[in-house]
């Protein structure tokens, strides 16, 4: 009876005693995008979502319905006017756990071709914090759709 004891004893300080899961950053962010006019990316601590503007919605020129690629993973927004390509509009969330909203931008691309490379000269994006979340602001006022492609990694907390 006492060994009985002593193994239960051992099993529960066992899993008392286990590491407890730690939510951890993504290192890299990286968005790919077809753009055509202005369109705003969120990023909240639940998920990131498309706001657009006038023109056509991220993915959804010329009749075609083109993913938004997260960490080379695609994804087709679900529009709360699924029914029109163009116009101003809300996306649902595409889940994920972000557990901090402090990343540094960068402009990997802004090519015709989904494989293209280098920057072609468009509007200035803008990064900023707007109600609770990160707006990524894509202008897009040329002619044309491109195909936007940038990384967010987290910023290292500033040594003390």
């Amino acid at each position: 009876m006492k060994i009985l004891q002593w193994i239960v004893l051992a099993v529960i300080l066992g899993l008392c005693n286990r590491p407890r899961a730690v939510a951890i950053e993504p290192t890299e962010l990286t968005i790919k995008a077809w753009v055509d006019g202005p369109s705003e990316l969120r990023i909240k601590k639940n998920g990131i979502y498309w706001k657009n503007g006038e023109n056509a919605k991220p993915g959804r020129q010329s009749r075609l319905n083109e993913p938004t690629y997260t960490n080379g993973k695609p994804w087709v927004p679900h529009w709360k006017k699924q029914h029109e390509d163009r116009g101003r509009d809300k996306s649902d969330t595409l889940a994920m756990d972000i557990p901090s909203l402090n990343f540094d931008f960068k402009l990997v691309a802004v090519a015709e071709k989904f494989d293209g490379t280098g920057v072609e000269q468009r509007g200035s994006i803008s990064v900023y914090m707007k109600d609770f979340e990160l707006a990524i602001a894509i202008p897009d006022l040329e002619p044309g759709t491109r195909w936007y492609t940038f990384t967010l990694t987290p910023r290292k907390p500033v040594a003390k």
